[in-house]
């Protein structure tokens, strides 16, 4: 696992593994940086235009928003339409493929 990171969110009761910039950026955002300070570490330390540094983070949070709400509109409709373990089975589905993925990814 070299150059990963491990974080336990205690409070969430979830393991947040990430490569080695991951790593970089949630330690940065776990000392309070704001969102500029962390670009700015990044570029400094990887030898990163700001600006791409600035859009490929910004286009990782569009990313993250979109995803967030097709998973949050399929919870509504399968709640709404089936019932709430439908939404609770989609949920377990979702994660086992994800991690069967990961598992055939990593070797």
């Amino acid at each position: 696992m070299e150059g990963e990171g491990i974080f336990v969110l205690q409070e969430a009761g979830e393991v947040l593994v990430v490569n080695e910039i991951g790593a970089f950026i949630v330690e940065k955002l776990e000392a309070a940086h704001s969102v500029d300070e962390v670009v700015a570490a990044i570029t400094e330390r990887y030898a990163v235009d700001p600006e791409r540094a600035g859009t490929a983070f910004g286009f990782f949070n569009l990313m993250t928003g979109v995803c967030l709400l097709g998973a949050s509109t399929l919870a509504g409709l399968l709640w709404e339409s089936v019932g709430a373990s439908a939404t609770f089975y989609a949920g377990a589905s979702f994660s086992a493929v994800a991690m069967l993925g990961l598992l055939l990814y990593r070797r």
